[in-house]
């Protein structure tokens, strides 16, 4: 590390829910009106020698230590530098400023600055494309304020939308509208603006940048491949590991391929994209699978496998709990406009086989195959070599159902990596859909209250995605994450990081990035 670089990464997320608030000032000790008898301090001063050169060494001392200071941070700043990533999300707006260090063995993540604002440009659209990219006002003051002004001008700043602004109600037009808006206020913001940087981000994206945040905070992107024993390297720790993000909306998977692989891909179709800079490139397997994340696969699942099933699903279905009846009629997260879906339980309740063989069938893994070999909906894959790191909903189901069996309320730390296999989403998914859905919320607290009733649903799912859908085996272990551990501070494994450390190497040197001997500090 270079000296100037922070001992630790340090992250900082600001209260920001934000509402517009004027808080008033305090007045502190007003001012009276003058008499003429007070005596002033600097008359006071003036006649005491002794006092009056003591002030003005006092006074020498002060400047020094503010010029001091000054130099200190012009010359940290030299070695740092910063990337501004806005997440427009379905629910809201976030910013992350993200602080590097450079040195020899390339950038170190210093410190990250958090903060969120709803509602997003999703919920404001039919009030119009100024209103939506005004949203965005107290997110680029924290981004100020977080940024000396004198960086400002090279400091990259990024925009990406996600899956919800791709299903505004308002149409295509309304979303081309709101990123143009948004593109003219960040482009007035003294940042380094790039009209390619303020995008709708696609879900190929999504799952590269999620690959590339959770190796890179790993130790693990750059390292120079090894691909004797298939993508990725041999089994020391320098080898890349694989990722799922498994999203409301839609799921990403991404590994690291050999050439082998590359040169087997359909060409044009961009499954296999290059990762990296100059001569430190990865080629990453990369399929975001839109429509089955978890909240938009429920849809499918029950329209799957039902009692009733020539009505589109809309009768009595296996995976629903016993006594349950409830659905999503409209604005259906995950869904289309229109898009809607009804659960209704059997009298017996739920089965687990029978809701995981509809979780199967609603793969498509029989779906028409231009490119073989085929996988979900009839989308060309190649064999994964490296291990499965898994996040977001696989890693929350996981917990609310105990097929994490380690995993402890009272120990267990957001940065603990779990481990859990296919198999234990099949004891756990077999003891929820037994458990009526009066008492779901009662035999598992972890479960979010609001899904409670869809958690057999979700856990079959995952289990039907992981084994017949990615090829993970039964018994193989897969590690999920949440936070990852890094410089002794845990960080957020999202594809925002992954974003900044993209943006920070167009056009770098790969060793200003990667460093020398190809890794990062774990």
């Amino acid at each position: 590390m270079n000296g100037n670089a922070a001992s630790g990464f340090a992250r900082k997320m600001l209260p920001l829910s934000i509402e517009t608030r004027t808080r008033p000032y305090e007045r502190i000790g007003a001012v009276s009106p003058r008499k003429k008898h007070q005596p002033q301090w600097w008359a006071s001063l003036a006649s005491d020698p002794r006092a009056l050169k003591i002030a003005v060494a006092l006074a020498l001392v002060v400047a020094f230590a503010f010029a001091l200071a000054a130099a200190v941070d012009a010359s940290s700043d030299a070695n740092h530098s910063r990337v501004v990533v806005f997440d427009a999300g379905s629910t809201g707006n976030r910013v992350h400023v993200f602080k590097f260090s450079s040195d020899v063995d390339g950038v170190t993540l210093v410190s990250e600055t958090f903060a969120a604002k709803s509602p997003g440009f999703r919920d404001l659209a039919s009030k119009g494309a100024k209103v939506a990219a005004d949203s965005l006002d107290a997110l680029i003051d924290v981004a100020r304020d977080e940024v000396p002004a004198k960086m400002r001008s090279r400091t990259k700043l990024t925009l990406r939308a996600t899956a919800g602004i791709r299903l505004l109600p308002e149409g295509a037009e309304a979303a081309e509208a709101i990123m143009r808006a948004a593109r003219k206020k960040l482009m007035g913001t003294g940042f380094d603006v790039e009209d390619r940087r303020v995008s709708v981000m696609s879900g190929e994206d999504e799952g590269k940048y999620a690959w590339t945040s959770v190796n890179y905070l790993l130790g693990r992107v750059g390292v120079g491949k090894s691909f004797e024993n298939g993508g990725g390297g041999a089994e020391d720790g320098t080898s890349t590991v694989a990722v799922l993000d498994l999203g409301g909306g839609s799921a990403q998977i991404a590994f690291a391929v050999s050439d082998a692989a590359k040169a087997s891909a359909p060409p044009g179709k961009g499954y296999v994209q290059s990762v990296g800079d100059g001569g430190r490139r990865d080629d990453v397997y990369v399929k975001s699978f839109a429509g089955y994340g978890l909240m938009a696969a429920r849809a499918k699942v029950l329209a799957t496998g039902g009692d009733d099933e020539d009505s589109g699903g809309n009768g009595t279905h296996p995976c629903v709990p016993a006594g349950y009846v409830g659905g999503c009629e409209e604005n259906c997260y995950g869904l289309a406009p229109g898009e809607s879906y009804v659960a209704r339980a059997r009298a017996a309740g739920a089965d687990f086989r029978a809701c995981l063989a509809a979780a199967i069938k609603s793969l498509a893994l029989d779906a028409t195959c231009e490119d073989a070999p085929c996988g979900i909906a009839g989308a060309w894959t190649t064999p994964r070599t490296t291990k499965l790191h898994a996040m977001s909903y696989v890693y929350e189901r996981a917990v609310q159902s105990r097929a994490a069996k380690t995993y402890d309320a009272a120990t267990t730390t957001k940065t603990d990596a779990l481990t859990v296999t296919p198999k234990d989403f099949e004891d756990a998914g077999e003891a929820v859909c037994a458990t009526a859905a009066a008492d779901v919320a009662t035999r598992y607290p972890d479960a979010d209250p609001e899904h409670a009733a869809y958690l057999c649903l979700d856990v079959a799912f995952i289990r039907a995605l992981l084994v017949d859908g990615l090829g993970v085996g039964v018994n193989e272990a897969v590690t999920i994450v949440d936070q990852i551990e890094y410089d002794g501070k845990g960080v957020e494994a999202a594809w925002a990081l992954g974003d900044a450390v993209a943006t920070l190497g167009e056009g770098a040197d790969p060793d200003a990035i990667f460093g020398s001997k190809g890794r990062r500090r774990r």
